[in-house]
């Protein structure tokens, strides 16, 4: 409390503070606890009850209570008891957090063992290049990136046989397609910052990272000695060289004021680059630490002040302090912008929701936001290794001034992708292997130590795996498809040289050999989103799917959210797809549909596989989007994955609310949501706001589990996935009031009371509930009581779409996918653990 005094978090005890955190219990209470969590235990309950009886003291001491350690004035008692104390099935019970706390869910996997990976497969070879006159086509073997170069009129959209050839190499995951010429209609008066801090310059950024200037040796930056560079006598030579580190925490400020900070930074730089080069030093690349502090300023001229969204005056050394505006929301905070970019970019279906993205049939409040968002940065800054989405979205990044050192990966398992990542930020003692790439995100507070940037013989390692690293530099006017699941990493490039072992120390060499002042910064300015690529081939569309429902799934093991809906794209897209089919059939007359049917499947099967059809021919009859039967066939087996967890899921609600469980009751909706009238409704089935599990932060696409008590007595919606539910994970304290977390049924969630009372509860934290008739304080039920609720459709209507989307493909669906199979495993041994 304010006094310091630390309180007991059992609700009931006479010293409690009202509105204390929950994190201490006195010793009586705690005792209490333990015997009661080891009546229902697994283990003996007799030998339990004797075991925490004995360690029973007359003190008033307090204690520490958490999943892992019980301190009693100061000392360690948890080790020696807490076998006979705890069985596993009761350990859980002891924490008061959230989902993210509670027993981890069963798994098939284990941990790689990376020296029995075998190489993957080498990637396939490229199909002969569109010759339409309006793009020209360049691939570069060695860094496997895709140049594909528009050559377009005012206008002037891109050739409907180039757009088929762009979209289906987008679909290998090998290669890097790096798109120009698809931006460079966009309005100047527009895209200048002093429109732009004019237009937003009062407004607050709260998303923007620091990162500090340091002046190292070369041994530092590499774990390679090899590398190193040394003297023809033998002794070592130190080389220094200009990095920066990432610093933890986000700093908030005007966009105006960031503006500001950026043509400060401009004016020091270049004045000490004349001063540097007035005396003959290298304007840039100081040869020492010493050498640095030359033409630098001692007065205020580097320092830069502003003030923080809550009033606090902060400041920033314009030369050693890199600042980096990172997701600027175009849609809400720049509207203008982003109306003018979406009406220039020549590629206007690879935006969230157009016509290659999966959310195309999902309405737009029910979408996810993606962006596009607005990134601007001196050079240096970088984004470590990552996968968007945790692996769940592609994403398109379109550079617009400044340059992009880039490293990508192909998609691969996740244990080659661990492999990976050992390779390039090392697997050694001095390799840095706390930031997890997979499952961590890139910019999050806290965060301040980061993988190296690769070595020249990280990315040969790579290769040798056939990993197809790309190692490229995104130039102005150039956008870079990321497909999702792969690794990545960006950084900006700064007239800064690099050691020689730096996997882009010749590409920078270049660049800067190109430029007039290599010592004046380039402003980087960049816009980026995120989507779902669908793909455009029957083959691609499985994979693009299959590798979502993947990702979605290793996520939600992980406790971190993906961006993606797969489940619910899936859905709408059969939907739309098999309606689509079965509307162009209609046309055909009777006594004909056989035949039709017959030729169509053929010609689809055939076009799946054949790239040079139409290679430079007529754009009226190239069509660039995939036919309905194409995309199909493509979901079938996606489909079918979801509509079996969905039945399953709904069977087994129905035999637990046949059982009728007192004391975890589970009902089911008598109808779904989306049939309910809009204005009795209790959520909107439409909206996406609410439609995440409120546990993993699983996407919620059709069943869901709704608690009756955050229903009931808190008129809150807390709606949780069937997994969650299957494995308790409900059972916790988790504050949905948002200025009271008292622990009390009519405040809060409290899924784990421990007491069957009713009236006259000696908690004395009353009144009885009214719905369960248990005390609100210490017993209440509501809590564990829940409904399964279906969003849009019955489960006869996804079983009949299910239906008709196999009549529609046929005899030609696509044979079994590994990634699926895997998936299917994982559900059976996860059945298979819950039995």
């Amino acid at each position: 409390n304010i006094r310091g005094e630390r309180l007991c978090a059992v609700e009931c005890c006479s010293k409690l503070a009202a509105g204390s955190k929950a994190s201490w219990m006195c010793k009586a209470h705690f005792n209490e606890s333990i015997d009661n969590a080891a009546t229902d235990g697994a283990v003996g309950s007799t030998a339990a009850s004797a075991a925490s009886r004995s360690t029973r003291s007359s003190s008033s001491t307090h204690v520490v209570v958490g999943v892992t350690s019980v301190t009693v004035g100061g000392k360690d008692e948890w080790s020696a008891t807490k076998e006979a104390l705890l069985p596993a099935a009761a350990a859980a019970t002891f924490s008061n957090s959230a989902f993210a706390a509670t027993a981890k869910k069963p798994s098939a996997r284990t941990e790689p063992d990376f020296d029995k990976l075998e190489p993957l497969g080498k990637p396939e070879t490229l199909p002969k290049f569109p010759e339409t006159g309006k793009c020209q086509w360049s691939f570069e073997q060695e860094t496997r990136v895709l140049y594909a170069n528009f050559c377009l009129g005012k206008h002037e959209r891109v050739h409907p046989v180039d757009y088929k050839f762009l979209t289906k190499m987008m679909e290998l995951d090998h290669v890097s397609v790096v798109s120009e010429g698809l931006v460079d209609e966009l309005n100047p008066s527009l895209w200048n910052l002093r429109f732009i801090a004019g237009l937003a310059g009062d407004e607050y950024c709260h998303r923007v990272r620091r990162f500090s200037r340091q002046i190292v040796a070369e041994s530092e930056l590499t774990r390679d000695a090899s590398a190193l560079n040394s003297a023809e006598d033998g002794s070592a030579t130190t080389k220094y060289f200009v990095t920066h580190k990432e610093e933890k925490m986000n700093i908030s400020m005007k966009l105006s004021d960031f503006f500001s900070y950026l043509a400060q930074r401009r004016a020091c730089l270049e004045r000490i680059a004349s001063d540097r080069e007035e005396k003959g030093l290298d304007p840039v690349n100081p040869s020492s630490p010493d050498d640095d502090r030359v033409g630098r300023a001692e007065g205020g001229e580097e320092s830069f002040t502003f003030t923080s969204h809550d009033g606090k005056e902060l400041s920033v050394n314009v030369v050693n302090d890199v600042l980096y505006l990172i997701d600027y929301d175009m849609v809400k905070l720049l509207p203008s912008l982003h109306e003018d970019f979406a009406t220039a970019f020549k590629a206007k279906d690879f935006l969230p929701g157009g016509g290659e993205c999966m959310m195309n049939n999902i309405n737009v409040n029910g979408r996810p936001s993606m962006g596009p968002n607005f990134y601007v940065t001196p050079p240096a800054s970088f984004t470590a290794f990552h996968q968007d989405g945790h692996g769940t979205v592609d994403s398109c990044h379109v550079c617009l001034s400044g340059h992009n050192e880039v490293v990508m990966l192909r998609r691969m398992p996740e244990d080659n992708k661990l492999h990976a990542m050992s390779i390039l930020s090392g697997d050694s003692e001095d390799g840095d292997s706390s930031y997890n790439a997979l499952y961590g995100l890139p910019h999050l507070d806290g965060l301040s130590h980061f993988p190296l940037w690769p070595t020249k013989e990280a990315i040969e390692k790579c290769a040798e795996m056939n990993y197809a690293p790309s190692v490229f530099i995104l130039s102005p006017g150039q956008m870079l498809h990321i497909n999702k699941g792969r690794l990545h990493a960006f950084r900006k490039l700064s007239s800064f040289a690099l050691p020689s072992f730096d996997c882009h120390a010749e590409l920078r060499a270049q660049v800067l050999k190109k430029s007039e002042n290599p010592w004046v910064e380039q402003r980087c300015v960049s816009v980026a989103w995120d989507w779902e690529f669908k793909g455009v081939t029957a083959e691609g569309i499985n994979r693009e799917l299959v590798s979502t429902l993947e990702c979605s799934k290793l996520n939600r093991e992980h406790n971190v959210q993906s961006l993606a809906v797969p489940e619910t794209s899936i859905l709408f897209m059969a939907r739309r797809y098999v309606s689509e089919y079965e509307q162009q059939l209609s046309q055909i007359p009777d006594g004909h549909q056989n035949e039709a049917v017959l030729a169509v499947r053929s010609t689809e099967t055939y076009a799946s596989t054949a790239d040079s059809e139409s290679n430079g021919g007529d754009a009226t009859t190239s069509p660039s989007a995939p036919s309905s039967l194409q995309v199909l066939r493509g979901l079938l087996p996606s489909l079918s994955y979801v509509v079996d967890r969905h039945k399953k899921a709904h069977e087994n609600a129905k035999q637990m609310e046949a059982n009728g469980d007192e004391k975890r009751k589970v009902s089911v909706a008598p109808r779904p949501d989306a049939w309910e009238p809009p204005d009795k409704a209790g959520i909107d089935p439409w909206g996406h706001g609410d439609m995440s599990c409120k546990g993993c932060g699983a996407e919620i696409s059709q069943c869901y589990m709704h608690c009756d008590g955050c229903e009931k007595l808190l008129s809150q919606d807390f709606n949780i996935c069937v997994d969650c539910h299957s494995t308790r994970q409900y059972e916790c304290f988790r504050q949905v009031n948002p200025v009271n977390d008292r622990r009390h049924a009519s405040v809060n969630h409290v899924g784990n009371m421990k007491y069957d009372r009713k009236g006259g509860c000696p908690c004395k934290n009353g009144p009885k509930c009214k719905v369960c008739t248990y005390c609100l304080g210490c017993s209440c039920r509501c809590h564990k009581s829940f409904t399964m609720h279906l969003r849009f459709m019955s489960i006869e209507d996804e079983e009949t779409l299910l239906q008709r989307v196999a009549d529609a493909v046929g005899s030609c669906a696509l044979p079994p996918d590994a990634t699926l199979a895997r998936l299917v495993d994982d559900e059976e041994f996860v059945d298979a653990a819950g039995a």
